[in-house]
């Protein structure tokens, strides 16, 4: 809310892009690992793309608040790498995918 609030403070015209709809049949516990990171990824580069224009438009309030969000995102995208690659190597057994799930469970 609070970025909203800054944008439309700046006087420049925002705009709104549709939210695509999650894809919600999946053939494999992979497909849906592969589809979140997809989505992690995309959601970070919209959040770098913030964080330029910001920049070329001055905007470092703007900017250092975005930049909050990106260093998050890619702490996200990196625990999500790592979720990937594990389900990955599990795809190939499907029973394995109770490991991954014991151990996304005690985080």
């Amino acid at each position: 809310d609070h970025i909203v609030e800054h944008l439309q403070r700046s006087n420049e015209p925002i705009k709104y892009q549709d939210v695509k709809v999650a894809q919600n049949e999946f053939k494999t516990p992979l497909d849906i690992f592969e589809k979140a990171a997809e989505l992690e990824n995309a959601y970070l580069k919209h959040l770098t793309a913030l964080v330029d224009l910001c920049i070329a438009k001055g905007d470092q309030v703007g900017r250092d608040s975005m930049m909050q969000l990106v260093e998050g995102q890619v702490d996200s995208c990196n625990e999500y790498d790592v979720l990937l690659s594990k389900a990955r190597a599990y795809a190939s057994l499907s029973g394995l995918y109770f490991h991954l799930d014991m151990e996304l469970g005690k985080k």
